[in-house]
């Protein structure tokens, strides 16, 4: 059996990785877009110091991420942070469908096979990560997902 680290290890990578994915972001997303990223990200980030939600990661998937939207396409947001219930919302004008779990369920999916997790790992564009999006990465791409 061969073993091969992932390139995700590379601190240098992942850097430039980061960069990639802002600069997509940045040429893909109208500033309007932008900024509900950065209004989801705050709100998960604020709150009493007993109260705060933690972000663990957030990222931009389907077709926003794979550089393939149209006109009527959606923004697709995936984040895990210590959330009291998931979250499962688009907005009245469908223009963003949000997807907030608490930590782990991206992992807990990937074991168990789920298409939806396979399809965020795949094309996700990087808004934020403490690590744990990083960490997933590093795991699929060495094919240890019973380990996550």
């Amino acid at each position: 059996m061969t073993f091969e680290f992932s390139r995700w290890r590379d601190d240098v990578a992942w850097q430039q990785r980061l960069a990639a994915d802002q600069a997509a972001l940045g040429e893909r997303l109208s500033a309007d877009q932008r900024q509900v990223l950065g209004e989801i990200a705050g709100i998960v980030g604020v709150g009493d110091a007993d109260d705060v939600l933690a972000l663990d990661f957030m990222v931009v998937f389907g077709s926003y991420a794979r550089g393939e939207q149209g006109v009527d396409s959606d923004v697709d947001i995936y984040f895990e942070a210590n959330l009291p219930e998931p979250i499962n919302r688009m907005d009245a004008d469908r223009s963003y469908q949000v997807f907030g779990l608490p930590p782990g369920a991206l992992a807990s999916a990937l074991r168990e096979g789920q298409e939806f997790a396979q399809s965020v790992v795949a094309h996700a564009l990087i808004v934020q990560d403490n690590g744990s999006f990083r960490r997933v990465l590093i795991f699929v791409d060495e094919g240890r997902t019973a380990k996550l």
